[in-house]
């Protein structure tokens, strides 16, 4: 069945478009009727892992201010979730050069708020999350330190710094 089909049976939404956005090895990402992102699985284990993301991002709802994707559909059954598409640009590389210093300014104040609300919320109960965020967290540190690090006012870098340090602990020994 393809995505169309599966769309208007599974949820009862007209679809008059379907877009490939892009996708990895776990999953496709498609834009549907330009306003929706619907995201599936590829293969088993991406299948836990989109069931474990749909059940995080229900339990940050309303948990940060910056806007996070809002699942308003999902089907275990055929391992896919959609969501209104977050209006806005995608942060490359190239865009993030072309950014003004109050540009940067700015959007350091606000990866730095939303980590800051991020790891102020206390860890829900779903299986096997503790051990899987700790591995993006430090990738995702590592991009941070490698682009508006240097914007983040002091204070904040301490907590981040503070938190990702805390990790160390949570690691085995290599």
């Amino acid at each position: 069945m393809d995505m169309k089909d599966m769309i208007e049976q599974e949820f009862d939404l007209i679809v008059q478009s379907v877009i490939i956005l892009g996708q990895g090895l776990d999953s496709i990402a498609y834009l549907v009727n330009n306003e929706y992102v619907f995201k599936q699985s590829k293969h088993a284990g991406a299948r836990i892992n989109l069931k474990r993301e749909v059940r995080v991002l229900n339990y940050l709802k309303g948990k940060t201010t910056l806007q996070i994707p809002d699942i308003e559909y999902y089907s275990e059954k055929y391992s896919v979730c959609g969501y209104k598409k977050i209006k806005g640009s995608q942060l490359t590389p190239d865009a993030y050069k072309n950014l003004s210093d109050d540009e940067k300014d700015m959007l350091a104040q606000d990866i730095a708020l939303f980590l800051r609300e991020l790891h102020s919320i206390a860890l829900p109960a779903i299986d096997g999350l503790e051990l899987d965020i700790v591995d993006d967290y430090c990738s995702d540190y590592t991009a941070l330190r490698e682009t508006v690090y240097d914007k983040i006012p002091d204070k904040s870098k301490e907590y981040i710094d503070g938190v990702i340090k805390s990790f160390e602990i949570l690691q085995p020994s290599q």
